[in-house]
């Protein structure tokens, strides 16, 4: 098992990041959950993450269930979806999206990955700085 520890920020704001940990064997919307908070989003609104490759093409989509009882083909459900089945390569990228009156973008690099009892496996924010402008 391991602990992954991802470097967030957002497209339109220079000053804003967080760095969260999570355990491996969480799932995309134990992820979604701690960035919203992190955040301090707190509006149910549509979500979801896309997996890039290392130029930023999206490769899969992971959406919230609530959202649509259908997927399509490069899509999952973020509540079925565990990190450690997608997440193979060390440096990898993602794409995260909350629309709702403000559309928000992320990019999120996969920093480093740690094995279990190195470390607190505690899934939060373990670095942040700045706020969101417009959030509601």
């Amino acid at each position: 098992m391991a602990i992954f520890k991802f470097h967030v920020i957002n497209k339109d704001q220079d000053d804003f990041f967080r760095d969260i940990v999570i355990d491996s064997e969480k799932t995309f919307l134990d992820f979604h959950n701690i960035i919203s908070e992190s955040i301090g989003f707190t509006l149910k609104a549509p979500a979801c993450f896309n997996l890039c490759d290392v130029k930023w093409h999206k490769l899969k989509t992971f959406l919230l269930p609530e959202e649509t009882t259908e997927k399509e083909d490069q899509s999952e459900f973020m509540n079925d979806s565990k990190l450690t089945d997608f997440i193979k390569n060390p440096h990898q990228k993602l794409i995260y999206l909350i629309d709702s009156k403000c559309n928000f973008t992320f990019y999120i690099k996969l920093l480093d990955i740690v094995s279990f009892g190195s470390r607190n496996s505690e899934t939060r924010c373990v670095a942040s700085n700045g706020t969101l402008k417009n959030l509601e």
